[in-house]
């Protein structure tokens, strides 16, 4: 008997799923479903679209920033890494290559030069290429090798510098090597003081010949992570660095690329979601029409002693294959589209984009079936509650959900693509709190104007067969006028957004910002410099003096004592690059105290302003920092707003 049941319902279920598609194409022959189809394809089209392009460009923005840092993690700091976190990088799959870094003289014959010395071995650069030229002159050509022992790499200020070219030999420690090519360019080379002196490449074999590292040396360790498990293996270090060590990634490498492909991506998935805003304002209108017409078959299905879960898995089953179809044809589109959008903005790239992933079309086929039964929930819902009688009362009213249950769904499915897409649950609030307000004032005054226009029914037959209309089916007009506002919400939105995102991009970069940048002018070629710059009509910015500095104290009491309790900031685990300037650049604004004034001595300091806050420093405050040998005392006077992508020099501390 039960092996009958299970039989029986078997049979019913494939019948319930025959009479799904027959009912399915019947529809979609004769229009019924049009309108809902084409919502979904446009709602999927128009974000897979978005998605696919802001994918490839965002995995090329980090692929052209891993290749500037030469891995996609870098790790620094004052000693040798730890032998156990490159066991752990290695179980995760992650590559790992190190480099050490320190100044050191080099010569040759009797000239000498204070020259940035960086020791690498096989497996450098793990992102990037290097760049070498096979003469002081020569053009150059990227490379995957690396100095042999025995040899060195010269950079072209160098050679200069020492009068070398390739074939030539230079005293390096105790060792003498041959320069066998010019360093043309290095991927992960920074800016610190090492990094913008004169360069010299060399093999990690020549090191212990060379004796350039004894007790006291100033060295830097780098490690090259790259590949693999890296959100696994960042999360295993980071709480192991101490205050000297610093892990940087390829967004905190280049946060100016990183704030504008942030708004450019938050841009174009607002976009996106409005767009699916309007597509679900039709389908929720188109399914509610389809439900109204299907209450009749609901009916019979019931008389014919289905259930009410099984006629609603009828409906169920026609809207999950045209939800499916029309997804995959959103989706091809939306990858036709974007391709298209690609090579119309091809000449304002200047990275090559990554060939399209498959995950925007997961995502497509996703959105297409959240969007439809998150504004269609409420119609299978009307249709699960149709009973029998209802054949013969046509007149019988059928229950669904309430218009707050109506609108529920519809914010549910708002909120979860929201956050599918811009991954920022603030921006999702922001515009789910915009459509409640919105649907708010538009149903007030909906019912306002309807319950306002009875009086008016006598100025003519087709006024007062409107008027009828509108009165006899408030919640019909109510959802027209709802998909109108929401229309004009989305076009809103997206314009004023579109507005301050180019506003903020041409405001980013000033038109009279430099373009042309010099480093390590002498005292003795500044006043040449300066004239020969302004005698070519070219504006000069001032010129700043760079020491390296690392902040020690802060009223006499030890940082890491001050700064018990609080998150050491990553700038206070390095050196700093300090300078001394009476003139206040136009890209900083002071928030807190003043800047300097004629009348100021030396001895005082202003600092950037969320430096400020992170050091947890008060107005005259004394910090102490120690530039090489020396101790520099300061009182802090004020703290500065800096705007760091002004491509004008900036600091966070600068001295009177």
């Amino acid at each position: 008997m039960s092996a009958n049941l299970k039989s029986g319902r078997r049979d019913i279920e494939r019948g319930c799923r025959m009479i799904a598609l027959r009912l399915l194409w019947r529809e979609f022959v004769s229009g019924q479903l049009t309108l809902l189809a084409l919502a979904i394809v446009v709602s999927v089209a128009a974000m897979t679209t978005t998605e696919v392009l802001t994918d490839r460009i965002d995995r090329a923005m980090r692929a052209d920033a891993a290749a500037l840092l030469g891995g996609d993690l870098k790790l620094r700091g004052p000693r040798p890494i730890d032998p156990l976190w490159l066991e752990k990088a290695n179980a995760l799959g992650v590559a790992s290559t190190e480099t050490i870094e320190f100044p050191s003289v080099i010569g040759s014959g009797s000239k000498f030069e204070l020259t940035g010395v960086k020791i690498i071995t096989d497996g450098y650069p793990l992102k990037g290429q290097l760049e070498i030229a096979d003469t002081r002159a020569g053009i150059g050509y990227p490379t995957s090798s690396i100095p042999t022992s025995g040899t060195a790499w010269a950079d072209p200020q160098l050679a200069s510098k020492l009068d070398i070219d390739v074939g030539d030999r230079v005293s390096v420690g105790e060792t003498e090597l041959q320069i066998t090519q010019i360093l043309v360019f290095e991927p992960d080379r920074g800016g610190s003081f090492v990094s913008l002196t004169p360069r010299l490449l060399m093999n990690q074999a020549d090191l212990e010949a060379s004796q350039l590292i004894q007790p006291g040396s100033r060295v830097r360790y780098i490690t090259l992570f790259a590949d693999g498990d890296l959100e696994q293996f960042k999360a295993f270090v980071e709480p192991k660095l101490d205050i000297s060590q610093r892990l940087r990634g390829v967004v905190d490498g280049r946060p100016e690329v990183g704030n504008a492909l942030t708004r450019a991506t938050t841009y174009l998935s607002l976009a996106g979601l409005l767009t699916v805003l309007l597509s679900g304002a039709a389908i929720a209108m188109t399914a509610n029409r389809w439900a109204t017409d299907h209450i009749a078959d609901s009916a019979l299905f019931r008389t014919f002693g289905l259930s009410g879960r099984e006629a609603l898995g009828i409906f169920t089953t026609e809207l999950v294959v045209l939800g499916g179809v029309a997804s995959l044809l959103g989706v091809v589109i939306g990858y036709g589209l974007q391709l298209v959008l690609v090579d119309t903005i091809a000449g304002l790239l200047t990275i090559s984009l990554p060939e399209p992933s498959a995950r925007p079309a997961f995502l497509g086929v996703l959105t297409g079936f959240v969007i439809l039964f998150g504004f269609a929930a409420p119609a299978l819902i009307l249709l699960a509650n149709v009973p029998p009688i209802r054949v013969f009362k046509r007149d019988y009213q059928v229950s669904g959900i309430g218009q707050a249950g109506r609108y529920g769904f519809a914010l549910v499915a708002i909120g979860l693509l929201g956050y599918l897409y811009s991954d920022d649950w603030l921006l999702t609030g922001w515009v789910l709190i915009a459509v409640i307000i919105l649907v708010a004032l538009v149903s007030l005054i909906g019912q306002l104007v309807i319950r306002s226009l009875g009086p008016l029914e006598r100025v003519g037959p087709a006024w007062r067969f409107g008027i009828q209309q509108l009165i006899r089916d408030p919640g019909s007009s109510g959802g027209q006028l709802m998909a109108f506002a929401l229309t004009a919400l989305a076009i809103a939105m997206v314009a004023l957004i579109r507005f301050d995102l180019i506003s903020t991009w041409e405001t980013q970069v000033p038109t009279d910002a430099p373009n042309t940048f010099a480093l390590n002018i002498s005292d003795d070629d500044q006043v040449a410099f300066i004239e020969a710059v302004t005698s070519r009509g070219g504006d000069l910015a001032p010129l700043y003096p760079i020491v390296r500095g690392r902040l020690e104290t802060v009223n006499e009491i030890p940082l890491i004592e001050h700064l018990q309790g609080l998150e050491p900031p990553g700038s206070v685990r390095r050196e700093l690059s300090l300078t001394e300037s009476g003139v206040l650049g136009r890209d900083n604004q002071v928030d807190r105290g003043r800047f300097f004034t004629d009348a100021d001595g030396p001895g005082l300091v202003t600092v950037e302003s969320k430096l400020f806050d992170e050091l947890d420093l008060q107005l005259g405050d004394i910090i102490h920092y120690t530039v090489g040998p020396d101790r520099i005392s300061a009182e802090v006077i004020g703290s500065r707003v800096v705007q760091w992508d002004s491509m004008l020099p900036n600091f966070f501390m600068i001295f009177s």
